[in-house]
């Protein structure tokens, strides 16, 4: 019985470096994943600011084009407001919608990867956490032979 005290003395003071291991990867782990949230919070910021100012840029450039274009029709003498003048101004319109929309959808593209980042390196994470619990498991098992 006297060879059994070395034995679990050696058992609790793997598992006490176990445990402390497990709270310093958790640890470490938390502050990893509190930096990444806020770096990937700070780069959807960026890309909804760019997305912001391409839009106002948009909107300015669409209003001079159909200023431009109606000043040459009236320049010629055709009226702005009908037929094929018409026309030509919704067809401006429709292609700075057109540009918006592929604009937006990039940016949620760019905001859904950063997204996906941020869950993969959580699930890596929670790997690192199991294989720690599993080794610690197999480490106190051969410590029991």
């Amino acid at each position: 019985m006297a060879a059994m005290t070395p034995l679990l003395m050696t058992m609790a003071m793997n598992e006490a470096s176990n445990q402390q291991a497990n709270n310093n990867l958790e640890q470490t782990h938390a502050l990893e994943e509190a930096q990444s949230k806020a770096n990937a919070d700070l780069e959807k910021a960026a890309i909804n600011q760019d997305a912001a100012a391409d839009e106002k840029s948009r909107k300015a450039a669409l209003r001079r084009a159909v200023a431009s274009q109606k000043a040459g029709f009236g320049a010629q003498g055709v009226s702005s407001s009908g037929g094929s003048s018409e026309a030509v101004l919704l067809g401006m319109i429709e292609d700075s919608e057109d540009e918006q929309r592929e604009s937006d959808n990039i940016a949620t593209l760019k905001i859904a990867a950063i997204d996906q980042d941020l869950s993969q390196e959580k699930a890596l994470n929670v790997l690192q956490r199991t294989q720690l619990e599993e080794r610690k498991n197999l480490s106190s098992f051969g410590d029991l032979f």
